[in-house]
């Protein structure tokens, strides 16, 4: 039978201690390490929650402005639900004036968002004082307005390259809207007689 001496006793029975506290500690450390190592997983959206952010995004474009001119009481730009008529506009706008002149104004007409509607008065005969609705710088006549116009829209005229239209939209940002047709004057690259032959194809506005 072996013997062991007492400082060999005092040595294992240190072992001993040291292998159990090193289980231990592993035991209690291995659950944790297993959390830390399980891979992240995407949560998606429940379909609720993509209705519901659908319903807020169809919600947004939803509604179209419009700016409202001529003879109304309260001109202005009016927000109104996308399938809006003329007539909705002209009712957002305060309703038209006595001196309105409706049998030009077609009622019916649906809503163009960032477009233009001006009623008439009795007393405008001019064929331009018919009700019109603008998209961006096209008028309903198909004119060129030179102070909403795009760089698109500029691009349908005749004799104008990148540099003119990029003049034209330079000065309008510097100087303000234009007055008249005949301040294309003033911007480079324009004389008299492109200006002339541009005269019934723009607008200002």
């Amino acid at each position: 039978m072996l013997r062991f001496t007492r400082r060999e006793q005092i040595l294992l029975i240190a072992l001993l201690v040291a292998v159990l506290f090193s289980i231990g500690i592993y035991v209690t450390l291995k659950p944790s390490r297993e959390a830390a190592e399980l891979p992240f997983q995407k949560t998606e959206p429940s379909e609720q929650t993509k209705q519901v952010e659908g319903k807020r995004g169809n919600t947004q474009t939803q509604s179209v402005k419009v700016d409202v001119k001529g003879s109304v009481h309260h001109p202005g730009v009016v927000s109104l639900p996308a399938d809006s008529r003329v007539a909705d506009a002209i009712a957002a706008a305060g309703g038209a004036l006595e001196n309105a002149d409706l049998s030009k104004v077609n009622l019916a007409a649906k809503l163009v968002d960032g477009g233009q509607v001006t009623i008439p008065s009795v007393q405008q005969n001019d064929a331009h004082a018919a009700v019109t609705q603008q998209t961006g710088g096209m008028t309903a006549d198909g004119k060129v307005d030179l102070n909403h116009a795009t760089e698109a829209d500029f691009d349908k005229l005749p004799g104008l390259g990148s540099s003119r239209i990029k003049a034209i939209i330079e000065y309008r940002n510097t100087h303000g809207p234009f007055q008249s047709v005949d301040d294309l004057k003033k911007v480079k690259g324009f004389g008299d007689k492109l200006i002339e032959s541009l005269r019934d194809k723009v607008v200002v506005q």
